[in-house]
Formats: C-alpha cells, sequence, structure tokens
C-alpha cells in the first residue's frame, strides 16, 4: 500500500495515516487512530442490520460461498452471526451508539426469506440497494423503515 502511495504527493506520515486506515478497514490491523477508527466503523455501519444481511449475502453469493438455491437455518445463523460479530468490532462510541440504530430483532424464519431473497436476485446481479427494495413484501414495517433510513444514510444525520 505504501508503495501505490509514493506516487501521491502527501507526507510520509500522511501516507502512513492512509495506509492504516485501508488496513484497519479490511481487517488486516486493529485501528490506532481515530481516522482509522471512523473508517473501520463506517464500514461497519454500513454493513449493519438488514442491509448488512442482504451485503453480505451478496458477498457470499458472488464469491461461490453459498449456494442459492441451497440455503439452510446453518447458512442463514452464519450470515447473521457475522453481522453481529462485526458490530462486536465497533471502535468509538459514537459507532456504537449508532449502531443500535440497526439492531435485528427480527425471528430466524424472517432471516432465512431476506438471505434466501436476497442470494437469489444476488446471483442474478441484483445489486444490494435493489435488493433492499425488493424486501418491502418480506420484511415487517418498522423494519423497512429503518432499512431505508440505513440507505439514504438518514441516520447519521438524525442523532
Amino acid at each position: 500500500m505504501l508503495e501505490l502511495l509514493e506516487k501521491i504527493d502527501i507526507s510520509q506520515a500522511d501516507r502512513e495515516a492512509v495506509a492504516e486506515c485501508v488496513a484497519s478497514h479490511e481487517g488486516i490491523v486493529k485501528p490506532k487512530t481515530l481516522e482509522a477508527q471512523v473508517v473501520h466503523d463506517t464500514d461497519v455501519l454500513e454493513k449493519s442490520g438488514i442491509l448488512g444481511l442482504i451485503r453480505h449475502t451478496w458477498k457470499l453469493t458472488n464469491s461461490g460461498k453459498i449456494n442459492p438455491d441451497k440455503i439452510d437455518f446453518a447458512e442463514t445463523n452464519k450470515v447473521a452471526d457475522h453481522i453481529l460479530w462485526r458490530q462486536s468490532r465497533l471502535q468509538t462510541t459514537e459507532g456504537k451508539k449508532l449502531s443500535q440504530n440497526f439492531s435485528i430483532n427480527l425471528p430466524l424464519e424472517t432471516i432465512s426469506k431476506i438471505v434466501k431473497l436476497s442470494a437469489k436476485l444476488a446471483s442474478q446481479g441484483v445489486i444490494t440497494e435493489v435488493i433492499a427494495e425488493k424486501l418491502v413484501s418480506v420484511i415487517p414495517e418498522k423494519e423497512y423503515s429503518i432499512l431505508k433510513k440505513q440507505l439514504s444514510q438518514e441516520y447519521i444525520y438524525s442523532n
């Protein structure tokens, strides 16, 4: 990463700060600076809650790690557990506070419907934002409203 940044006219300290943000964002290292913590938490927040279920399912489907035609409750649990694990790794107090907006309080059966529909559409190349719109018939109105706020990033400005 630092080699790539050598081509940019910034100080060595700034190069190292950018490299740390990238590495901590990818989970390679634990973020040390506030900037790296914010980048990390922003990534986690964008992949939390129901949107996180959709995005992680999309990633697993398109990397061939799950088969959209053979999703069972064990697969569903793995996806849901990954979202909870990511949220548990938030670094900042504000990130932890914001994550409360996206708590998933749905029965496993509903989570399974979200994962199955997301995987099916992901395998067809449908992007996560469009998949989210199609969940209106699968999730309760309250959770759908939270999902829409997350997509619009409205939660950032309302706290």
